[in-house]
């Protein structure tokens, strides 16, 4: 009887534990977690494709007539084509003709003929277009099966959409997203086709054979990532090092001559003054002069992601066949197929085992095999290990002192918490574990010295104390130097501070507190944009890369950006974007319910190695895009398989200009700030890109470096931001900012916006 007592009280405290939050540690590397031989894939492995189930859900056909969406936001149909031909009695000639969406189509024929000019190559420029037109066409009925696990309500309250948006069955495609490419069921078809034109076709075949090496446990493991796509404008980036920012520029337009010709000349065509038009009387004259209306968007964006679908397909099918690959291969399969598991399916599972386990009237029936129960066992010690793999992880920079970054150590002379403010704020300032007097503002702002070697500082912003568990994973992943920017509500003051006095702050990480008083204007908002500028007037170093507490990168994104080509460093106008990819937010979210737990699930399979991410994308785990949101629509199919002898590439244009991506920026005296007005949540980001993009500067992207964002519930910030009379308040603001840097800027060069699809959308700059 007291047996059963006591494992009735264990089960009961497992049971509590399990629903504060349940984890699932999946790595090959994990001793708990063995793949035997038979369970590993060391063949050829079908490719995940679309499903062969009938589903109700269908994407419906982009209407060209109408311009589809009116809203700038909207979502894009997000299909898996299948490995076929979209039209088997198509000939190389109708096969230019055979575009979205469908045969005849007068306005495709409408924007076909926008491409020609007077110079002869029309033909030659469709042909290259066709290649991302002619597959429109394969998706536009296609069935999506709903494997999110998400009702309609749970859906509503995870993208915080309209009410309306959801219910009404013409705008159930920007929804897609969560009911087609998450989980693909398996095909018997080894690489996906990708049907192109003749010309392009033959390019791609006689592309030479180029290797991408990955180490993967003990072993060197090489992916042939040649003849997957078209890899475009190659240059040596030792003949860049000799020009200024402005002979760059010049060069950079003469190499995308044709491109910016082409967008001139469609600009010039009546449809595009009637999208233009109709954008201009829904949403305002707010735009700069080369805003694209939204149509434009949502086509190119659809048909990349269809690309980027084939394109990581062919790749994952050949990792899928070469046994050095076979690890990662049912790593991430093994993921997806617990992360396939609802919560609903977790409970049933602890509800078994409990019922088992009262049944039991011996001590020999409690202990036999009990599937339930070990299941729910399985899980819970995998939780517990994959928080003990998550803080072991850690790094020694400073030699004199034994305990590593970020690691719990108590201070000798703890920090006491004051409330002298001036304005309702308070500046500290901490280099290590030792606080500075000197605190630097805009009026005594640090400037480098013209001879300074070049470095790079990581700045992560935070608010309050939840995001402060992420340090030590993140000085792990990031050996150069960091400064931390924390927005602290003065409630929050002595719990940031409790933090601060048991860990270990190194000498790279400068810690920079901006206390606010309850009764000052800052008190109850999280002044984001006012807290970055701060730490730029704060950095010790040539450049700095703004990021986020929930940012991942990988560990050889400092390194990376140290080895980039000179003149990078030495131009004034130059930002380096660091791609960024995304969990499969809906199914993380059926097992972790607090950005700590969600930490620890995802820390344990996060892709270190381009190798990694494919499959991690092919999988469905991570993915290139936020759902149906476009503010991260900047990392090209092309870019899983840029030269392994190139660092970094420059873009040659955009799709959209609402985009928030991360970019590493120098520090000069005319480095743009943040606009302080934004603040919380929403635009604050976008508004520095566009901000950025508009001052003529030019983009590079790095090829060998990523970072992952991690899941979590919507903040406050972003809930409160999304009510109606907020969205309404953020937009006028957006519209008021957007119409100073239209003056500003009005006759600066800025980097194109593509509303023609293109080939190749990088110009890899190659080692010399």
């Amino acid at each position: 009887m007291v047996w059963r007592v006591y494992s009735g009280l264990l089960v009961f405290s497992l049971l509590i534990q399990f629903f504060c939050s349940s984890i699932l540690v999946l790595s090959t590397d994990d001793p708990l977690v063995r793949f035997s031989d038979n369970e590993v894939v060391l063949t050829s492995t079908p490719i995940p494709t679309v499903s062969d189930e009938p589903s109700s859900l269908k994407i419906k056909p982009l209407d060209v007539s109408s311009g589809g969406s009116n809203r700038a936001d909207s979502g894009i149909p997000f299909a898996v084509a299948p490995s076929q031909s979209v039209c088997e009695h198509c000939d190389d000639e109708n096969h230019l003709r055979h575009v979205l969406p469908s045969h005849g189509d007068k306005e495709q024929e409408h924007i076909n003929a926008s491409l020609q000019d007077d110079d002869g190559n029309a033909e030659k420029r469709r042909g290259i277009q066709s290649m991302f037109l002619s597959e429109a066409e394969s998706i536009q009925d296609l069935p999506l099966e709903d494997n999110s696990d998400l009702s309609s309500e749970e859906i509503e309250r995870l993208l915080l959409g309209d009410e309306n948006d959801l219910k009404d069955e013409s705008n159930r495609v920007k929804y897609a997203y969560f009911y087609s490419s998450r989980s693909r069921t398996p095909s018997a078809t080894t690489e996906p086709t990708v049907y192109v034109s003749k010309e392009i076709r033959e390019e791609i075949a006689s592309e030479p054979r180029e290797y991408m090496w990955t180490r993967i446990n003990k072993a060197m493991c090489k992916l042939d990532i040649s003849k997957v796509t078209i890899r475009f404008h190659s240059s040596d980036k030792a003949a860049l090092s000799l020009l200024s920012d402005d002979q760059r520029r010049a060069r950079d337009e003469l190499v995308d001559k044709e491109l910016i010709a082409n967008e001139r000349v469609l600009r010039t065509e009546e449809e595009f003054q009637k999208q233009w038009d109709e954008t201009i009387r829904k949403e305002g004259d707010i735009f700069a002069h080369d805003h694209l209306p939204a149509f434009y968007v949502q086509r190119s964006t659809q048909l990349l992601l269809q690309r980027e679908r084939a394109v990581v397909g062919a790749l994952s099918a050949r990792m899928h066949s070469d046994p050095c690959f076979a690890s990662v291969v049912a790593k991430y399969a093994e993921v997806q197929k617990q992360l396939s598991a609802s919560r609903a399916e977790i409970i049933r599972q602890v509800r078994e085992a409990v019922r088992q386990r009262r049944s039991a009237r011996t001590v020999r029936e409690l202990v036999k095999e009990e599937p339930a129960g070990v299941s729910v066992g399985v899980r819970m010690m995998q939780r517990v290990q994959a928080q003990r793999e998550y803080e072991k992880k850690v790094a020694v920079s400073d030699a004199k002192d034994a305990v590593c970054d970020g690691c719990f150590a108590a201070k000798k002379e703890p920090l006491l918490a004051r409330i002298d403010y001036h304005d309702g704020m308070l500046l500290r300032k901490l280099v290590g574990n030792t606080e500075v007097e000197e605190v630097n503002t805009a009026a005594t702002r640090w400037l480098p010295p013209e001879n300074a070697a070049p470095d790079v500082t990581a700045v992560l912003i935070a608010f309050g104390y939840n995001r402060l568990f992420a340090l030590r994973h993140f000085l792990y992943r990031w050996r150069g130097p960091v400064l931390l920017a924390i927005h602290v509500p003065s409630q929050f003051q002595s719990m940031v501070l409790h933090f601060l006095n048991t860990h270990h702050l190194p000498s790279r990480l400068t810690t920079l507190l901006l206390v606010t008083s309850q009764r000052s204007a800052f008190g109850s908002s999280f002044q984001v944009n006012l807290l970055r500028n701060f730490a730029i007037f704060n950095l010790r170093t040539t450049h700095f890369l703004m990021l986020d507490m929930d940012v991942r990168v990988s560990t050889n994104t400092y390194d990376e950006l140290m080895k980039l080509p000179s003149f990078l460093y030495k131009g004034n106008h130059n930002a380096v974007l660091l791609p960024l990819f995304f969990h499969n937010v809906p199914k993380v979210l059926q097992h972790c319910n607090t950005p700590e737990t969600c930490a620890y699930l995802t820390a344990s399979f996060q892709p270190e190695t381009k190798a990694e991410l494919i499959e991690c994308v092919q999988s469905g785990v991570c993915s290139s895009t936020r759902g149906y949101e476009l503010d991260h629509n900047y990392v090209m199919p092309e870019w899983f398989v840029t030269s392994p002898s190139s660092r970094v590439s420059r873009i040659r244009c955009f799709v959209t200009d609402r985009m928030q991506p991360f970019m590493m920026m120098k520090l000069t005296q005319d480095t743009i700030l943040y606009d302080s007005k934004f603040s919380n949540y929403g635009y604050n980001h976008v508004a520095y890109f566009e901000n950025v993009r508009q001052a003529g500067y030019s983009f590079y992207i790095l090829n060998n470096a990523f970072a992952l964002d991690s899941p979590h519930a919507n903040s406050m910030f972003r809930a409160n931001a999304m009510r109606s009379d907020k969205r309404l308040d953020l937009w006028r603001m957006m519209v008021q900012f957007q119409r100073q840097l239209t003056s500003k800027y009005e006759t600066s060069h800025r980097i194109p916006l593509c509303a023609i699809p293109q080939t190749s959308y990088y110009e890899v700059l190659l080692e010399s």
